[in-house]
C-alpha cells in the first residue's frame, strides 16, 4: 500500500510540475513577443518622413534633405555623394527611339548592315546599362549630385562576419494610366518587337547576300515592308507610351519608406543592445539608404564601389516595397531579369520566415519588370536579395499617388523587422543554426526573439 501511495504521488507531483512548466512557458511567450512594438516604431518613423520629404526626385535637394534625416536618426551616420544621371530610363527610352528609328530606316532603303549594326549598338547600351554597369552612357547626358547614407556598428571581437540592411530613400514618378489598345503595351512589348525586328533585318541581309545586292540601296519587297512598318510600330508605340505614363514624382510611402523605416528600426534595436552590454561577438552590420534607386540602382552602385573595404564575408538583405504580410517575396534574381541574386540566401530566409509562422516566398522578377539595389551589390560579388511586398498587379499601390503611408501594414513591418534579427542572431550562434529547422517549428507560429 505504501509503495502505490508513494507511486501516485509521484505521478501527482509529476503532473503537477508539467502543468506549470507548460503555463510557465506559454506566459513567457506570450510576453517575449515584441516585435509589435518595434514594427509600431518603424510605422511612426515612416508616418514622420512621409509628412515632412514629401516627393524626393533622385539627386536633388529633396533627397539630400532626406538623407540627412534619415543620418540624424542614427549615431555617427556618414553621408557620402556621387554622379548620376537624373531620369536615366527617360533617356534611355529617347536613345532607343531614335536608335531604331534610324535601324528602321536603313533596312527600308535597303542596307540591311548598317540597320543591324545599328541595332547591336542599341542592345550593347542596354546590356551595359543594365548589367555591365560600366556608366558608359553617363558622359551623353546631364549629370547631378545624389546622397547615400550609412552608419556602422562594430563587433566586440575580430569581425567574421558582414550583414548590411539597405534601403532607398528616392521615390519614383507616377505612372499615369493610358485606356484602349495602347494601354495594354508595355516594355516588354518594346522588347519583343525589337527582337523581332532584329530578326527581319538579319534574314534581309540573307536575301541580299544570296541576290548579290547587298552593296546597292534600294527598296525590299512590299511585303517585307509592311512587315517592318508593323513591328516598327509596335516598338515606336510601346517606348513612346511608357515615356508619356510619366508623371510627377510621388511621396513613396511604401516605395521606399518602408524599407527606410525597416532599416532604421532595426538599427535602434542593436545600437540599443549594444549600449545595453549585449554587443555583437563578430558580426559588423551596415545599415544604409541610397540615392537613384529609381535611376537604375545609381547610389548602390556608387556606394559599394567606394565601401568595399568595409565588407567582410558580406551579406544584404535589401527592403524595398514592404505592403501587406501576405505578399512578402524574397527575390532570386533582379535588375529586370539580369542580375542572379543568391538563391540560397533567398531560399534560407524563406524557410526562416516559415518557421517563425510567417508566409514568405521565394520569388524570380519577371523580364524587364524593374530592379531593386540588391542587385548593385550582387554586381559586386555579395550574396543579396531583396524582402519585397510589391504584388504585380493593379491592386499595386507603388508608383502612384496612392502609395501613402494606409497602404503598408504594421504586420509587414514587423515580419520583416523580425526574421532580419532572427537572422543575425543565427549567424552569432551557428550552432543553435544546425537545428534551425527543428527549434524552429517547434513552437509553431508562436516566436520567441531571444533578445526581445
Amino acid at each position: 500500500m505504501g509503495l502505490k501511495l508513494s507511486a501516485v504521488r509521484d505521478i501527482f507531483q509529476k503532473g503537477l510540475k508539467k502543468l506549470k512548466k507548460e503555463k510557465k512557458t506559454e506566459k513567457e511567450v506570450v510576453e517575449a513577443v515584441k516585435a509589435p512594438k518595434l514594427s509600431d516604431e518603424a510605422y511612426a518613423i515612416l508616418q514622420d518622413l512621409y509628412d515632412n520629404l514629401g516627393p524626393r526626385p533622385s539627386a536633388s535637394t529633396e533627397t539630400k534633405t532626406a538623407a540627412t534625416r534619415i543620418a540624424e536618426k542614427m549615431k555617427e551616420a556618414e553621408l557620402s555623394s556621387f554622379q548620376m544621371v537624373p531620369r536615366m530610363s527617360h533617356w534611355m527610352m529617347l536613345s532607343a527611339v531614335v536608335l531604331i528609328s534610324f535601324s528602321f530606316l536603313f533596312s527600308v532603303l535597303g542596307l540591311p548592315y548598317i540597320a543591324i549594326i545599328v541595332s547591336a549598338f542599341l542592345v550593347f547600351i542596354v546590356y551595359d546599362l543594365l548589367r555591365l554597369r560600366t556608366g558608359f552612357l553617363f558622359s551623353l547626358f546631364p549629370k547631378a549630385e545624389g546622397t547615400n547614407v550609412h552608419a556602422v556598428l562594430e563587433p566586440v571581437n575580430k569581425v567574421e562576419n558582414t550583414v548590411i540592411f539597405t534601403s532607398h530613400h528616392d521615390s519614383a514618378q507616377s505612372s499615369r494610366k493610358i485606356e484602349g489598345i495602347i494601354g495594354h503595351l508595355s516594355l516588354q512589348s518594346a522588347a519583343l518587337s525589337f527582337a523581332l525586328l532584329s530578326v527581319l533585318e538579319i534574314l534581309q541581309l540573307i536575301i541580299e547576300i544570296f541576290q548579290r545586292k547587298l552593296f546597292r540601296p534600294g527598296f525590299p519587297a512590299l511585303w517585307f515592308v509592311v512587315v517592318f512598318l508593323v513591328v516598327f510600330a509596335v516598338s515606336m508605340l510601346s517606348l513612346l507610351k511608357s515615356i508619356r505614363t510619366e508623371g510627377e514624382c510621388v511621396n513613396g510611402a511604401g516605395d521606399n519608406l518602408s524599407g527606410v523605416a525597416v532599416m532604421l528600426t532595426l538599427y535602434s534595436y542593436f545600437a540599443k543592445e549594444q549600449e545595453k552590454g549585449h554587443p555583437l561577438e563578430s558580426t559588423r552590420l551596415i545599415f544604409a539608404s541610397f540615392d537613384g534607386e529609381e535611376n537604375f540602382s545609381s547610389g548602390s552602385m556608387a556606394w559599394y564601389d567606394e565601401h568595399l573595404s568595409l565588407l567582410t564575408n558580406p551579406v544584404n538583405i535589401n527592403f524595398d516595397g514592404l505592403y501587406k504580410e501576405d505578399s512578402l517575396s524574397f527575390l532570386s534574381d533582379d535588375g529586370n531579369g539580369f542580375v542572379q541574386l543568391s538563391a540560397s540566401l533567398a531560399s534560407r530566409l524563406t524557410f526562416l520566415a516559415e518557421g517563425m509562422g510567417y508566409n514568405c516566398q521565394t520569388v524570380r522578377l519577371p523580364f524587364l519588370s524593374g530592379a531593386t539595389d540588391a542587385a548593385s551589390a550582387a554586381l559586386h560579388g555579395i550574396r543579396a536579395t531583396t524582402l519585397t511586398g510589391m504584388v504585380a498587379d493593379k491592386s499595386n499601390p507603388a508608383h502612384t499617388e496612392e502609395d501613402t503611408p494606409d497602404k503598408v501594414s504594421p504586420e509587414a513591418l514587423s515580419v520583416a523587422i523580425s526574421i532580419a534579427i532572427k537572422f543575425v542572431e543565427g549567424i552569432e550562434s551557428p550552432e543553435d543554426g544546425k537545428n534551425e529547422r527543428e527549434s524552429l517549428f517547434d513552437n509553431g507560429k508562436h516566436y520567441r526573439l531571444s533578445r526581445y
